[in-house]
Formats: C-alpha cells, structure tokens, sequence
C-alpha cells in the first residue's frame, strides 16, 4: 500500500506540470492565427503615400494605382501625358501697299498699261489721296484692310470728274443713257486687263513692277447682297463667281483692289440696289508682279 502511495506522490506532481504546460501550449496555438494575420497585414501596406490619379483627391473615390516593387525603389504605374504641340504663330503679312493706310499727304498716281484692245493702247490713270472717308468731289479714295492683312481696298469714284472716270471710260465708255458699249463689248475689255502692267507712285516713290492678277464685275442683280455682306465675304462672293478672283485670293499673296462703280449698260437686268451711275462694280486686283 505504502509502495502505491508512493508511486501515486511521486507522479502527482509530474501530472500537474504536464498539464500547466498543456494548457500554455493550446493557449498559445489559439493566439497565433490573430498574431500571423496581423503581423502580415501590417507588412502589406505600403511604406510610402500611395499616388492616385489626380493632383487632388476628389469627393468621389479615385481608383488607386498600386505601386509595383521593384527591388529597393517603388515606381508608381503612371502614363505621362504627352505636351500638346506648340502651333507656330503665322507671320505677319508684309504688303507692298502698305504705306496707303497711314494716309499720306502725297497724291497716289495707279496707271495701268493696256494693250491696243482697251482704251486704244492709251495708259489709265487714276489719282487720289489716301483717306478714312471719302466723299465724292474731294478727291480722295478710302482706303480699308480685309482677309487679315492680305488685302487693302482703294474705293474709287467714277462719276463725270471722279478719281476713277478714266478706268470705267476705258472699259463702258459713255452715253446719254449710261455705259456707252454692250455688256459683250465690256466682257472683252474687262478679259484684255488680265495680266498688264501696272505701276504706282507715292510721292518720289515709283513702283513699276506690279500687274493686274485679276479683274471682275458684279452685276446689278447682285449689288445688294455685294453691300450689305462684310467685305470679306463679299470677296467671297465674287470668288464663287469667278475663278480668276478665286485663285488670287487662295494664293494668299498681297493684293491691292479697287472697286469703281460702273453705269447703267442697256438690256442688262436692274437690281434693287441698282442706279444709272450705280449699276455695277469692277474690281481690279493688283499684285506684285512674279
């Protein structure tokens, strides 16, 4: 009996720290899930602030761009938009007539040199001061910039004493009625201009090497809407009509026009805008000479 008891104390306390040390190790196999869980959602963040789209966060949720590791550094996967092309700034227009807009005191002298067709050979002059308004008898010419610089506009009279009567005289001649040739007569004269000689004088300046690029006429029918259009689409307008016009306006190269009133031809249809000495427009485009 004594031996079994003895026995029985001797394994008594080797049972109990058997169990205490039991009972640690299942506590401790309880707390490890939480433990590796937590110690590896602390090691997935990321060590440096995350970069989002946009410069600033919005209201509304940005998707956010995961860095990528690589070795030591952490690149964020962005695209780099590309600068927009710089569009170079068109150069200004140097104009050959130019000098007409700063309305010089010097009488303009414009001659043109026809051919034996027109006028019998004899040159075409017209003269006249540069001016902002123009009143008829006062022997000036407005003068006014369209198409961005590529064109200046010289508007003529062509009345009985007018600063253009030699040019329409050449052309329609006169007569008691109004125009003195058919409208055929004055076609022709008009298809003669194309491409002379012109030359213009300022003063002590000369400039001889200038031609006639194109010439045109807007008819009764159509003096209205030439008038009430902004110049520029008038320009338009008469280009639609004629391609020698349209050409010299798509060459973009500087032109100087005049627009002279012509009279009244017989048998030609009369427009609302229409009068017996308003009863047509020419114009001539001037260039510098190729």
């Amino acid at each position: 009996m004594r031996l079994i008891l003895g026995r029985i104390s001797f394994w008594l306390p080797l049972a109990g720290i058997l169990l205490i040390l039991g009972g640690v190790i299942s506590l401790l196999s309880i707390l490890r899930p939480a433990w590796s869980a937590a110690r590896v959602a602390a090691e997935d963040l990321p060590t440096d602030p995350i970069p989002t789209s946009t410069p600033f966060q919005p209201q509304t949720r940005t998707p956010i761009l995961r860095p990528v590791r690589l070795s030591n550094r952490t690149l964020a996967v962005t695209s780099t938009p590309a600068p927009p092309e710089l569009q170079p700034t068109p150069a200004p227009i140097t104009h050959f007539a130019q000098m007409l807009t700063d309305y010089p005191e010097q009488k303009v002298h414009l001659v043109l040199y026809p051919d034996q067709s027109v006028n019998a050979g004899q040159s075409i002059e017209m003269t006249f001061f540069p001016a902002q308004d123009c009143p008829y008898g006062t022997g000036t010419a407005c003068i006014s910039q369209h198409r961005s610089g590529q064109v200046i506009l010289l508007t003529i009279h062509s009345g009985i004493g007018g600063e253009a009567e030699a040019f329409r005289q050449a052309v329609e001649s006169t007569s008691l009625y109004g125009a003195g040739f058919t409208g055929e007569q004055i076609q022709t004269n008009l298809a003669s201009l194309q491409n002379i000689p012109v030359q213009m004088s300022l003063g002590a300046g000369d400039m001889s090497e200038l031609e006639m690029a194109a010439v045109a006429r807007v008819p009764g029918v159509d003096l209205e809407q030439y008038f009430e259009l902004p110049y520029d689409e008038a320009l338009e307008m008469v280009a639609r009509q004629n391609e020698q016009v349209r050409a010299v306006l798509d060459s973009a190269l500087p032109l100087l026009v005049f627009e002279i009133c012509g009279w009244y031809v017989a048998g030609e249809a009369w427009g609302s805008a229409s009068s017996p000495t308003t009863a047509s427009i020419y114009l001539g485009f001037i260039r510098l000479r190729h």
